[in-house]
């Protein structure tokens, strides 16, 4: 009875900061790993997002971002049937990432008391770029935030509680953020490494390993929004009528109009295709009559270096995704 009125009160708390706690999205967090320790089968996961960080980390999302909680609830509990047992999920706010600490109210309300859903919305509804003006900011805050070593596990049976990595392992598993940041002397003499506050992060110059990070993870999440994009203009009713056969790529990269081509896409050992979508272009090699043939070649690209490396399909010059791709291949008539 204690436990339910304790409950209680927490959701009335939280109902009167509703209205303030702005605009909410969510992310879910598959895992951060060394290249040695990456699961083998990840790649089985749908719609992974692979983030390279510095120190040789690389972190995985699952999908984009999430309306609704419910959503990305779903999403997680699946990787967790899978064995991902450290997967989690993240809140934005107003499209910021927030702390492991921050968010642990809104999961909970959340958790207990979702958001109402839409009868016309889908319950998995999410977008993958982030396109308030802010951006390069924000994801500057993101690194920062998923370079750091607790763990937050949300949950009900958690306490929804910040774990700290075990005493024996801490020094060899965390990351050394202040080496990442550092401050010049007044002087301009060589830069020293020091440990940075939240407050003087404005005024001190950033890794550039964390730039080029960052760079690319904006362009590529416009890249990948743009190809679901056009996902939405191909409207397949029950009598959808395919007048045309689609074929599939893999793609490699992205760049926005005007950008020099990337050193990996231009020494690329095969003919490199270009796809123009409004801003972007699209670098992508091959020629597939189906996403199984691709399939059979992805990983070779992804040893490559090529870590965001995708199928994508061309119906009548649009580029698409393999989801859609499949989808109009299956409706062609022998």
């Amino acid at each position: 009875m204690k436990k339910f009125s304790t409950l209680l009160i927490f959701l009335i708390i939280c109902s009167f900061s509703t209205d303030a706690k702005g605009t909410l999205t969510f992310r879910v967090q598959v895992g951060s790993y060394k290249r040695a320790d990456i699961p083998k089968n990840i790649k089985q996961i749908k719609d992974l997002k692979k983030y390279l960080l510095p120190n040789g980390y690389s972190c995985y999302f699952k999908g984009g971002y999430y309306k609704y909680f419910e959503g990305a609830n779903r999403a997680l509990a699946e990787l967790k049937s899978k064995g991902y047992e450290k997967a989690l999920i993240r809140v934005y706010r107003d499209e910021k990432l927030l702390s492991y600490k921050n968010a642990k109210s809104i999961v909970m309300m959340e958790t207990y008391n979702p958001t109402p859903i839409p009868a016309n919305e889908k319950i998995d509804k999410q977008s993958y770029s982030i396109e308030q003006k802010k951006t390069f900011g924000n994801r500057i805050g993101f690194y920062k935030e998923i370079l750091k070593p607790e763990e937050y596990i949300p949950g009900i049976d958690t306490a929804l509680e910040i774990k700290e990595l075990p005493e024996e392992i801490a020094e060899e598993e965390k990351f050394k953020i202040s080496s990442l940041w550092k401050r010049k002397k007044k002087d301009n003499s060589e830069e020293q490494e020091v440990a940075i506050t939240e407050e003087e992060a404005d005024t001190v110059e950033i890794d550039p390993e964390i730039i080029a990070a960052v760079k690319e993870a904006v362009v590529e999440e416009k890249a990948e929004e743009i190809i679901e994009e056009n996902d939405d203009e191909i409207i397949l009713p029950e009598n959808f009528r395919v007048d045309d056969i689609p074929f599939f790529k893999i793609y490699l990269a992205s760049t926005k109009k005007g950008k020099p081509i990337p050193t990996a896409v231009e020494y690329a050992p095969d003919i490199v295709y270009t796809y123009i979508k409004r801003d972007m272009v699209l670098y992508a090699v091959g020629y597939f009559k189906n996403s199984a043939d691709a399939q059979a070649d992805l990983a070779r690209y992804v040893d490559k270096g090529f870590y965001n490396a995708k199928i994508i399909a061309i119906y009548k010059t649009i580029v698409v995704s393999q989801r859609m791709g499949d989808e109009i291949l299956s409706r062609v008539k022998n």
